[in-house]
């Protein structure tokens, strides 16, 4: 382009800004086309113009536009910049643009074996929405933490995020965090209580966080509000069914942890929820959940006519059972359970009916006593932990009864002294779901601070009586607890000695985790196990005291230590402790009450990875009342899963929804006629069982739950393409050592592919401090790797930093290069393609399209749903057409000579025409921008139009009610009845709600309005290929050497599908243009890609251009290099070569040469008949 030299201030503002004008100066240096002009004043203007990002709209002044320059009608490209900054420029466009050509980057940068139904979620589902709020609630153990990776890492590097946070219960804290740096190479900024108590904000900066779901559900020290001040990219909550809320007398309670969900919604732009039980059973519940991603669409309280509602769009589930490898297998193992039954000693039967009627005599006297309902509830809580203690060991109900005992004792004192009555200061929550929510630690905490203080009675009569009961149950549990051995212990070590299941074929012990409830139980196991044994090492604990770094050693001992046989753990172990990798034998040395842990347990070792079927054994005391519950559930569950299979498992916790089975068991309890208690487990637990599981397993299937064979075969065909696409390693490798040389720094070579940097250029460091966020760019980085396989090697301790487009000094050292050479990439520039021996040149562009609607991003710009790149070829005869993947890489720049005789071909009227840009653009407008357009709105209004029709709806009801409700109050209010609120209160909760309902469907109008960007050319270049070259030198031979390379590939191309239809594989050619491979073929164990090379006899090279490279790289093992020798007399001769490069070619090198015969020589010959 020609740049006018006089400025505006030898002429009228108005001579330079007028509607359809290019100019440079009022967006940097990049020329810009002006949509409006508004004359404000002679010297002002109001003007819109369109830059590479969008519509920019600004007011402008005569005396401080001297900058601005009109471009003259001319070139579209002069293709006169530097070849190598327009490579590196075109490059660095095309990794800050990496998804648009690696559909699944993430992928390529992280330490993880996708599978299909992870897939499906992050590149089918979750990535498609915008914004996105989901519930992704597949089946404990389906590796939604590596889901919630990918979309992390994809978003990333899509520019799409800068800011998430993940919020966990803190037991997942430290999984979260191992599991993004070690997978996915993603380094968070972990909340901790320094960072609460001495940092101003510590979101401030942004980047990525890890916080813990209680420290911000608490607030301390206002940390829930600062997390409030940040535009949040992405919030994933994980076990957010932790986050309830519930109905009370028709009103809506809220935890402390709902809330805090509630507030963050607000202030992200995409919310992911994760949990394996997002339906408890209760509809109201789960409504409410589901209103923490749209309050519109589930607003209130179910009420009649939305019992039930329709959430395919907002949530997935898939069951374990219905998952599959690639392969078409299961992806998890079978599971069994067993029901270990043991007869009580009769000094256990003894204490086991005197603590019973202990028990059962406390919980009746305070129901019939005036206590208040916080102390019922506390001697409630009090009696059942003990009933839980006498199941678990003489040891547990001992320490317990002795701790009760002490502390009553002391109580009498201070009332004897006090003359009072005795003191309440046990306080348990109302609602013991709450529990649940607590760890271990603190419930045991709880447990004995109940169990030593909580009370029916209220007089130091009633005390002294009671502390008497006490004793004499202390005397018995004392003989039991001292006897060398006991019923229950018993059963366990004759299951460990003789279950099959326990040994391997050598008869050496298999590894085995034994769960307890309660920390006395656990000593008492380990000193036995240890003493069974007769060695210490065999035994190792975790519980609610365990501090982190002793759970990680325990873990690791137990899985790595082969001495190391038996885990004994509380449930603090149940959640965030995977232990599969090990074991598959699991037995419940204690039976909890809430059958939501025994899920849990379950699937510690029922997770993807683990190779064997999974066993659960699980002891019961027969002729007990709780034993009796639990022994009739299990006989039941046992029947169902035959029927049903292991699916059974999955929704027990909805079975015994809120707190049905420990109401079953304290009636039990309660009950002392044992006809009675046969009578009711006929009546109740059966019914549950036999009638609740096909229920539930069918009532769970609010979305899909499985992926058929096709959808597993077409994420498998997807994934294969995109990884002969995948940039990462060996693409951005190649870039980055270019480009940081560039900008002044240097990789120094160190072991196995990884490389030191030393000193990091003042230049990039700047542009991070400037443009960068989360963690910034360090003076040095002691190793770096381009492929995550060399993030960590053998022999060396330090792990590597993985270089990637999303990673803040390659995003640094791109933004440099881009700004330093982009005027290289607008501009143009000549480059030679060496492998093609066409005589004809051409121009490759690069178009960027976008696809928006009517909102608007917090950047001021309108919504993208949907961007796209794609490179378009421009011939001498005017014919356009798209590129696969780029071509960029295969070019090498031009030599000042090639340059000065690419001169001629700009003197052509195709290749000079002021209109090359407009037709490029107009051709894509009607082609590749419709369908791009299509293609969105018909996914897009679909959605749109269910959630208006739901939202609607819903708002339509709500309004209906509180109109209705209004009318009833007033009524009553005129006839001068008292009302507990003002009918005035309704109409305004009803009208409030008609402000909200013409809201959301404004919103909805918006996302509607979709529209096309007008495609933007952001880069050009002109190719001229070295059959172009030669015929400069003899015209005649080079276009003979053309037509015959030309006729010797067609020859060669069509002898190769002879062999793989010989093979019955399905072959696809791929279109001449395609950079990285002639042949698609599908076989019967995947893809193979196939790039074929033909040679009449006598050749003695052949080519390969770096993207036919990569793609065998990328490829391994699925990449096929074809030779074809041709004859004279046009007869073939083909031969295989599989996984034909092991290394990577100089990353300066556009294509390599090889010798034809020791590749000819290692390839396997093949028939084509």
């Amino acid at each position: 382009m020609n740049d006018d030299v006089t400025s505006t201030s030898e002429r009228s503002m108005f001579d330079v800004l007028q509607v359809g004008a290019t100019v440079t100066g009022l967006a940097g240096p990049q020329p810009v086309k002006l949509i409006a002009v508004e004359r404000l004043t002679d010297d002002s203007a109001n003007v819109a113009f369109r830059t590479d990002t969008g519509l920019v709209e600004k007011i402008v002044f005569a005396d401080s536009l001297t900058h601005v320059r009109p471009v003259s009608a001319g070139l579209a490209f002069t293709f006169d910049a530097d070849p190598s900054a327009f490579l590196l420029a075109a490059e660095a466009r095309r990794m800050s643009l990496a998804h648009l050509f690696d559909p699944l980057a993430a992928l390529g940068t992280s330490d993880v074996q996708p599978l299909p139904h992870q897939l499906r979620a992050v590149y089918g589902t979750m990535l498609d929405k915008q914004p996105l709020r989901y519930v992704l609630a597949d089946d404990p153990g389906a590796g939604k933490t590596v889901m919630a990776g990918l979309l992390i890492k994809e978003l990333l590097l899509r520019g799409d995020a800068a800011n998430v946070m993940v919020i966990s219960p803190g037991v997942l804290a430290d999984q979260w965090d191992e599991e993004m740096r070690t997978k996915f190479g993603l380094e968070f900024e972990v909340l901790t209580r320094d960072k609460v108590t001495h940092e101003g904000n510590p979101f401030a900066r942004g980047g990525l966080w890890l916080a813990r779901l209680d420290v911000l559900s608490r607030n301390s020290e206002g940390i829930l509000d600062k997390a409030c001040q940040v535009d949040w990219d992405l919030i994933i909550f994980d076990e957010a069914h932790k986050m309830s809320a519930s109905v009370w007398g028709g009103e809506v309670r809220k935890t402390k942890r709902y809330q805090m969900a509630e507030e963050l919604g607000k202030h992200t732009r995409n919310l992911l929820l994760m949990t394996a039980t997002p339906h408890s059973g209760k509809e109201d519940q789960f409504q409410l959940f589901m209103a923490l991603l749209d309050s519109d669409r589930f607003e209130g309280v179910a009420r009649e006519g939305t019992r039930k509602v329709d959430v395919s769009d907002l949530m997935r589930r898939l069951v374990k059972e219905e998952l599959y490898t690639f392969e078409g297998t299961r992806l998890f193992p079978e599971r069994f359970a067993f029901t270990v039954q043991y007869e009580l000693t009769q000094p256990e039967k003894d204490l086991y009916v005197s603590v019973t009627d202990y028990v059962s005599e406390e919980m009746n006297r305070v129901d019939e006593s005036n206590n208040d309902g916080r102390r019922r509830n506390a001697v409630g809580f009090a009696m059942t932990t003990l009933q839980r203690r006498l199941a678990s060991s003489p040891a547990a109900i001992h320490r317990s009864l002795e701790r009760r005992r002490n502390r009553l004792e002391s109580e009498l004192g201070e009332a004897r002294l006090r003359a009072a009555t005795i003191r309440d200061d046990v306080d348990v929550p109302e609602d013991w779901e709450d529990l649940e929510d607590l760890t271990d630690e603190e419930r045991e905490a709880l447990e004995d601070k109940a169990i030593a203080g909580a009370t029916a009675s209220r007089t130091p009569e009633e005390l002294e009586t009671e502390i008497a009961v006490l004793d004499r149950l202390i005397i018995k549990s004392a003989a039991v607890k001292t006897s060398p051995t006991y019923a229950k212990w018993d059963a366990l070590r004759d299951t460990l000695d003789d279950a099959e299941e326990m040994r391997d074929d050598t008869g050496a012990r298999r590894k085995v985790i034994i769960f307890t409830e309660h920390k006395d139980t656990l000593n008492d196991l380990v000193a036995r196990l240890t003493q069974h044994l007769g060695r210490d090492d065999a035994v190792v604990t975790i519980h609610g005291g365990t501090r982190r770094e002793d759970r990680k050693k325990a873990k690791e001992t137990f899985e790595q230590d082969e001495k190391c046989v038996f885990l004994i753990a509380t449930d603090a172990a149940g959640e965030g402790v995977n232990l599969h990798r090990n074991a598959h034998l699991l037995i419940n040395y204690d039976l909890p009450w809430n059958p939501n842990r025994i899920e849990q347990r379950f699937g510690r070792i029922h997770r993807i990875g683990q190779p064997n079927t999974c066993f659960m054994w699980s002891l019961v005391a027969q002729d007990t009342r709780e034993g009796d519950v639990y022994v009739r559930l299990l006989e039941k569950l046992e029947e169902q899963r035959a029927a049903l299979g292991g699916r059974v498992y999955d929704v027990l916790g909805q079975l015994f929804q809120g707190s049905a089975l420990r109401d079953l068991m304290i009636k039990a309890i309660k009950e002392a006629n044992a006809p009675e208690r046969e009578r009711y487990l006929l009546e109740v637990v059966d019914p549950h069982i036999a009638e609740g599981i096909p229920e539930l397993l069918k009532a769970n299937q609010l979305v899909p739950s499985s992926l058929d064979q096709g959808e597993v075969d077409e994420i498998r065909l997807e994934m294969e393409r995109a990884e002969a696409a995948r940039l990462q390693p060996h693409h951005v490798e190649a870039f980055f050592h270019r480009a940081f040389t560039d900008v002044g720094g240097n990789l120094r070579l160190r072991e196995n592919n990884r490389f030191e940097v030393r000193t990091v250029p003042a230049v990039i460091k700047e542009r991070d401090r400037v443009t960068g966020y989360g963690q910034p760019v360090v003076n040095s980085y002691h190793r770096v790797a381009f492929d995550p396989k060399y993030v960590k090697v053998p022999g060396n301790n330090h792990s590597a930093t993985l270089l990637h487009p999303g990673h803040p000094l390659m995003a640094a050292t791109m933004s440099v290069i881009t700004d330093r050479h982009h005027d290289a990439l607008r501009r143009g520039a000549v480059l030679v393609d060496r492998a093609d021996l066409n005589t004809k040149p051409y121009v490759v562009c690069l178009l960027e399209h976008d696809v928006t609607d009517g909102r608007t991003g917090r950047d001021g710009q309108p919504w993208v749903l949907s961007r796209r790149a794609q490179y378009v070829r421009v011939d001498p005869d005017g014919a356009i057409s798209p590129l696969d993947g780029s071509p960029i890489p295969n070019y090498d720049p031009a030599t000042d000579d090639e340059r000065t005789a690419a001169a001629q071909v700009l003197t052509e009227s195709w290749a000079n025409a002021d209109d090359l840009n407009t037709r490029v653009i107009r051709q894509a407008s009607v082609t590749l921008a419709r369908a791009h357009a299509e293609t969105v709105t018909q996914r897009t209004t679909a959605q749109v139009d269910k959630t208006e029709r739901l939202v609607r709806d819903r708002l339509t009801r709500e309004i209906n009610y509180w109109d209705q409700r209004a009318f009833e109050l007033g009524e009553r209010e005129r006839a001068g009845k008292k009302t507990r609120l003002p009918a005035s209160q309704m109409r305004e909760r009803a009208e409030a709600l008609v402000r909200r309902l013409d809201r959301r469907l404004a919103d909805l109008d918006k996302e509607r309005d979709i529209s096309v960007r007008p495609p933007r050319v952001t880069g050009a270049c002109l190719v001229i290929t070295q059959g172009w070259l030669d015929a400069l030198i003899d015209p005649e031979a080079a276009e003979h050497r053309a037509k015959e390379t030309v006729r010797i590939e067609r020859l060669a191309v069509d002898a190769v599908l002879r062999v793989e239809h010989a093979l019955s594989h399905h072959p696809t050619e791929m279109p001449h243009n395609n950079p990285g491979y002639d042949i698609e073929s599908q076989t019967p164990d995947g893809l193979d890609f196939i790039e074929v090379k033909g040679r009449v006899t006598g050749g003695t090279t052949f080519v390969l251009t770096r993207q036919e490279a990569v793609t065998a790289l990328n490829k391994g093992d699925r990449s096929v290099l074809a030779l074809v020798r041709v004859g004279d007399d046009d007869t073939t001769t083909v031969r295989y070569l599989r996984h034909p490069m092991t290394q990577p070619i100089d990353p300066r090198a556009a294509r390599v040469e090889y010798d034809w015969e020791p590749f000819w020589n290692d390839a396997t010959e093949m028939s084509q008949e």
